[in-house]
């Protein structure tokens, strides 16, 4: 019938995330990874990249806040692009983010993970997110 099928029943996001996200995808923007956005005030450009990461947050007042003054402190124009949380009365709630980053600030990007100390995963190649959100 010309459908084709893909396992998802391991993939960790699409069980704790996707699966309970409604919508669907957003336009074609990122449909190879990144965008160019030009800026005709300032004649620049820059590729605009969508990241998505899981992270999981300690069930703990402020836990949110720190990780928002975290992404503020390093952040150097990035947007939030998706956000979605999910807890299950475990000990520790689980968190889908977006966020779109310019291609030269990356290496902030990634200080700004380090520093964060929550356990994170990089879903950008996810299947889930290719079939269903990207």
């Amino acid at each position: 019938h010309g459908y084709s099928v893909q396992d998802l029943s391991s993939n960790e996001m699409a069980k704790a995330h996707t699966r309970h996200m409604s919508g669907g995808r957003a336009p074609k923007l990122f449909a190879h990874g990144f965008e160019t956005i030009c800026d005709e005030a300032n004649k620049g450009c820059e590729q605009l990249y969508e990241v998505i990461y899981r992270f999981e947050f300690p069930e703990a007042p402020g836990a949110l806040n720190k990780f928002l003054d975290s992404l503020n402190h390093f952040n150097q124009g990035w947007s939030i692009s998706l956000f979605h949380y999910r807890n299950r009365g475990h000990d520790y709630g689980r968190v889908l983010v977006g966020l779109l980053v310019k291609g030269n600030e990356k290496a902030a990007f990634r200080k700004f993970l380090e520093k964060l100390e929550y356990t994170y995963y990089d879903e950008t190649n996810n299947a889930s997110y290719k079939l269903f959100m990207q």
